[in-house]
């Protein structure tokens, strides 16, 4: 119920007040997210009977929370939020109606792609080729790799090696590593994310003894041998899927300038929220716990967005 109160003061301070505003321009909505680190104390690290004891405690005070809230939840009634509510109801359906939808790769799956065209919703979700096929990104390989290598060397190690460090044999029987040795086919026509592909994985007499082994395996302790993918075409030739229409959206001049905008819309939040505010670390446990941080914080930045217009 605690969990449900705070979201239902999150939808509200970023929807109703926002939307009253004039803040919520109801042209585009765009997607992301971000990766923070959570503590992971000795306080709550301990055996079963002592979570309990204190699971109990915590269950207790809850109760009597809880219980204050009931009573004073009975005797105040709100007209306006439950008329704000129902309004937000009614508006739910009809929302993507008149907007966008923007999204990064780490969204872009084909059942998402099918549940957007399904909807009608005008999505515009980038896959991890998207800035490959873009002319104006010509020589963006060059500057990755040259970027990958940099952090590699501030890190201390070399890059690992990529499908492109190895050379594949005409008929794909075999390929050979960058220390020269043969990996073998283990399959042929083999289904990858929709793709067909050849796979070769090298020998342990191969990989176990090779001087390579920390620039080729990402945990060389753990990991015996090395293993290729050869990617040839998409499984379905002919087949239109939903990925393929929406890359083929995205694509078009309209798309790559409405994706563009993306950037300038889903990262500041972030950047305010993680930099100023101060959130880069979780200090608790559990999607439920850390997504009840992250609305509090969330509402955070409305306020403050809110005191500055």
């Amino acid at each position: 119920m605690l969990h449900g109160t705070l979201q239902t003061l999150f939808i509200r301070t970023g929807l109703f007040v926002c939307d009253d505003l004039g803040l919520i321009g109801k042209e585009m909505f765009a997607i992301d997210g971000c990766k923070l680190p959570s503590n992971a104390s000795k306080e709550w690290s301990g055996t079963k009977s002592e979570f309990e004891k204190k699971a109990a405690k915590m269950k207790t005070a809850i109760g009597r929370i809880l219980e204050k809230h009931r009573e004073q939840d009975q005797n105040q009634t709100n007209i306006q939020n439950i008329n704000r509510e129902k309004k937000a109801i009614d508006k739910e359906g009809d929302i993507f109606k008149t907007t966008q939808l923007t999204a990064d790769s780490g969204f872009h799956t084909e059942k998402n792609m099918e549940m957007l065209f399904t909807g009608g919703i005008d999505a515009y979700i980038a896959d991890t080729l998207f800035r490959k096929r873009d002319p104006r990104f010509t020589n963006y390989e060059r500057y990755k790799e040259g970027s990958r290598k940099e952090r590699a060397g501030r890190k201390g190690h070399t890059p690992l090696f990529s499908t492109k460090d190895f050379i594949f044999d005409k008929e794909l029987r075999y390929c050979l590593c960058p220390a020269g040795k043969r990996l073998y086919r283990s399959g042929a026509n083999v289904i990858v994310k929709n793709f067909r592909a050849y796979k070769f994985k090298g020998p342990k007499s191969a990989c176990l003894p090779c001087v390579l082994r920390s620039q080729c395996l990402r945990y060389p302790e753990r990991t015996e041998i090395r293993q290729v993918a050869y990617f040839v075409g998409r499984s379905a030739k002919g087949e239109i899927t939903f990925t393929e229409r929406m890359k083929r959206k995205i694509d078009s001049a309209l798309g790559r300038v409405l994706y563009g905008m993306r950037l300038a819309i889903s990262e500041p939040p972030f950047a305010h929220i993680a930099s100023a505010i101060g959130l880069n670390r979780f200090t608790l446990r559990g999607k439920r716990k850390v997504n009840t941080q992250w609305n509090l914080f969330c509402i955070v930045h409305n306020v403050k967005k809110i005191h500055r217009y």
